[in-house]
């Protein structure tokens, strides 16, 4: 719960659970392509997008929305916590993706050319755990009680050389996002036919598309890489990484959806057919 003080935010912080007064944290960071004023599409707003049967859920051209002058994000961390992760880990990210980017039109060539929507990468001098710990932030960022029921996740955010993140409590995906898209969805349980419920938050902050499961299953089969082991690494060693990862498109508001838009305007008039029938 936030409450405006004279135009402050006073809150618990979500990394370090303390009351003080919360400063606005970009997710992405403002650096990785996150500077320009957003539109946040948010509430009935979005349920718009779920039952107007005459829209496609990107087309958001009459919906209301509210205006994020900064760029994407929230007030969600105490100075000393934004200032930390932003110090410790925002520099890795940063550097990450602005590489991504460079590489992202030689990237989508070879995907055409291969007929493949996986593509090898090699990162050299990279420090992963810096990188996942950015993005974990992220994720506490959305969802607040991470670290409010995870002491160890706090100290990991709070401590840059703690490492380790338990597997079978949380899934850290990845994939390389093909447009530019800011956005982020908090915890949610999503079922899948044929499989149970899966409890996810997302992040679509291009380059990257971020996947966070709590208590994930092994029966599920999803076309993210799993980078949960980045957290295993050391903090001050450079690694020369090697690792495929799929380029996927995000043209939905549910999360982990990722077809095309060709394949949803096929999927709607194969229902709307059926319902004619």
């Amino acid at each position: 719960m936030e409450v405006v003080i004279l135009n402050k935010k006073i809150g618990k912080c979500h990394i370090c659970q303390k009351e003080s007064e919360l400063t606005y944290e970009h997710i992405p960071p403002y650096k990785a392509f996150n500077w320009d004023a957003a539109k946040s599409i948010e509430g009935d707003e979005v349920m718009k997008l779920i039952t107007d049967d005459n829209r496609m859920p990107w087309e958001l051209e009459g919906l209301k929305y509210k205006s994020k002058q900064r760029g994407m994000g929230m007030y969600s961390l105490c100075s000393n916590c934004n200032n930390l992760t932003g110090t410790y880990y925002g520099t890795e990210y940063i550097k990450f993706a602005h590489t991504i980017a460079k590489l992202f039109p030689e990237i989508i060539e070879k995907c055409k050319k291969n007929q493949t929507n996986i593509t090898g990468i090699e990162i050299k001098g990279m420090k992963p755990l810096l990188f996942a710990k950015q993005v974990l932030s992220m994720f506490c960022s959305i969802c607040p009680n991470i670290t409010q029921q995870d002491q160890h996740v706090k100290d990991l955010l709070l401590n840059k050389e703690i490492t380790g993140l338990n597997p079978k409590k949380y899934k850290l995906s990845m994939f390389l996002l093909n447009q530019y898209k800011i956005g982020y969805n908090g915890i949610q349980a999503q079922y899948v036919g044929g499989f149970g419920v899966r409890v996810i938050a997302t992040i679509d902050a291009y380059p990257f598309g971020f996947v966070l499961e709590f208590d994930p299953k092994d029966n599920f089969a999803n076309p993210e890489l799993d980078i949960t082991n980045f957290f295993n690494e050391y903090e001050d060693k450079e690694y020369n990484m090697h690792f495929g990862l799929p380029v996927l498109e995000r043209n939905n508001i549910f999360s982990c959806d990722y077809r095309t838009k060709e394949e949803i305007k096929k999927c709607v008039e194969d229902n709307k057919n059926i319902l004619e029938d």
